[in-house]
């Protein structure tokens, strides 16, 4: 019984942590149709004079169990707003382009095993945040263009990967700059 209250008080948590993205201007879509599964957008609202999502607001993100995606459209995600993403074991998407995140992120993002794509574009991410991302073993896109990541460290990166046995890594340093 208390274990059915408690997969009961998780999902209401859930929902509950879905709301308040929704009333801060942010999008859950799910999946599919009876989907459990959903992706999460929050971006950073011009229009209009209420309230929107903010750095305080990011804690309700680690609450979203079942989110295999979250896109960060709001140029003011920084490295905190990140921190709460780290239980989420089922995300697969992440996207980070265009915010002020950093190396610290990704001693974050390098838990979430199940991570397949990685967006970083436009960041402020280095050659030694990259090391961070090394336990990452079903990454297969990962986006570093406009960052400080060098050319040759996004190279030995990839090698390293493959390496280690994923050799499925696609790596974008900008125009005509693929690593496949």
């Amino acid at each position: 019984l208390t274990v059915l209250a408690l997969v009961g008080l998780t999902h209401a948590d859930e929902k509950s942590a879905i709301a308040k993205i929704e009333s801060l201007g942010g999008r859950v879509l799910y999946i599919a149709k009876d989907s459990k599964e959903y992706s999460v957008t929050i971006i950073k609202n011009s229009f209009e004079k209420k309230k929107g999502f903010t750095g305080a607001d990011a804690k309700v993100l680690g609450e979203l169990k079942n989110a295999v995606e979250v896109a960060f459209q709001h140029p003011d995600t920084a490295d905190d707003w990140v921190a709460p993403l780290k239980g989420l074991t089922g995300l697969k998407k992440l996207h980070l382009e265009k915010t002020k995140i950093t190396d610290k992120a990704l001693g974050t993002i390098s838990g979430l095993a199940n991570l397949e794509y990685l967006n970083v574009y436009g960041t402020t991410v280095t050659d030694a945040g990259l090391d961070k991302l090394k336990n990452l073993k079903k990454l297969k896109s990962l986006y570093l263009w406009q960052t400080k990541v060098t050319e040759a460290k996004a190279k030995a990166f990839q090698t390293a990967m493959a390496e280690a046995g994923n050799k499925d890594l696609a790596i974008t340093l900008g125009v005509d700059k693929d690593l496949r």
